[in-house]
């Protein structure tokens, strides 16, 4: 999907649309082109200016203080009558900003443009949700053995802090991303993105701007409009940083500022961009013997090791075979629609 044609098609350069955003100060930080036209302004005369010297009536103000979005009232603006709403932003439990949009249209088409807008954005939100989600839950983690048991019901309350992050470690094949996405699953981010990251899979050239995102002309052959990285796509949920022990060191210290100032700047870019993301790491390799041979960085190591979750291998809970093939064995006679009854261990 792209994200930034979603973005022009339904905010920026929509021509039913005016939306704007607010910051702390009362000032305007976005104009879209559609608003700018109403007002018959400029961008520059617009931007970095109080609201209510733009707009005098404006509710906004009003939103930042209470904190409580306003819905569908009546708005109008050089004798163009519409229906506004203003949202509140914001960030770790604070309000940074509002935003605010009003949509106008023509009384004859005005049922019929609206519909078809709404059922724009339902399509994208549920092309978006079946791309960036977690498809399993802590019920997909099977296992009796206290050992097992214990990392499942830490992990369960390791969910209720959804801004905690997490390192989970193990060998290859004992189950590090499911719990992952159980964790997800089981916060209170579960309706938000879920961005997978394999730190190895992905070229060390191309690396950051994966991660990171960048901006419109930062490099040869760039999109013209930018295009936003994996941690601006999980903005509201979780970033899974799966192999995390292959990030390179130089990416180790960009990461390490992410996690340490909660915002993220795009390649080529000069405005951060505020981040609300759980981040889950997980590796299969001794991040702490790495530190010690100088492969991977102490500051970033404590910083992602806040909480550690180490999946145990199957041969240290062999009690757990028998009911991990019987899920195994339920799973694929609903999926191939037979009726196998059991498995038979070898000779």
């Amino acid at each position: 999907m792209d994200i930034d044609r979603v973005y022009k098609d339904i905010v920026d350069q929509n021509p039913y649309i005016a939306a704007y955003i607010m910051d702390a100060q009362c000032r305007l930080v976005y104009v879209n082109d559609t608003y700018l036209k109403i007002l018959n302004m400029e961008r520059e005369d617009v931007i970095g200016k109080p609201i209510l010297e733009i707009s005098p009536q404006s509710r906004m103000p009003a939103v930042l203080e209470s904190g409580e979005p306003m819905y569908g009232y009546n708005w109008s603006v050089n004798g163009r009558n519409m229906a506004a709403s203003s949202i509140p932003i914001s960030q770790e439990g604070r309000i940074i900003g509002v935003f605010a949009y009003s949509v106008f249209l023509d009384i004859l088409d005005a049922k019929e443009m609206l519909e078809n807008l709404l059922s724009q954005v339902d399509m994208y939100k549920r092309e978006i949700s079946a791309i960036h989600r977690a498809k399993y839950h802590f019920e997909d983690l099977i296992g009796n053995s206290p050992e097992f048991v214990n990392i499942i019901k830490f992990g369960r309350q390791i969910a209720k802090h959804p801004k905690t992050t997490v390192l989970i470690t193990g060998e290859s094949g004992t189950g590090k991303e499911l719990l992952a996405n159980a964790i997800h699953n089981k916060s209170s981010r579960a309706r938000n993105p879920f961005i997978r990251v394999n730190c190895a899979a992905i070229p060390e050239n191309l690396l950051e701007t994966e991660l990171f995102g960048y901006e419109q002309g930062a490099y040869t052959g760039a999109k013209k409009s930018g295009k936003p990285g994996k941690f601006e796509l999980a903005q509201g949920g979780t970033i899974f940083l799966d192999e995390i022990g292959e990030l390179p060191l130089n990416m180790q210290s960009k990461l390490l500022t992410v996690l340490q100032e909660h915002e993220v700047e795009r390649v080529g870019g000069s405005r951060p961009i505020p981040l609300d993301v759980r981040i889950i790491a997980a590796t299969n390799q001794d991040l702490n013997q790495m530190v010690s041979l100088g492969r991977f960085r102490s500051d970033l190591y404590f910083r992602l090791n806040v909480v550690q979750l180490e999946m145990p291998p199957l041969r240290s809970h062999k009690e757990d075979i028998p009911i991990i093939a019987e899920h195994i064995l339920k799973k694929h006679n609903c999926r191939l629609r037979i009726d196998l009854k059991g498995i038979r261990a070898g000779p």
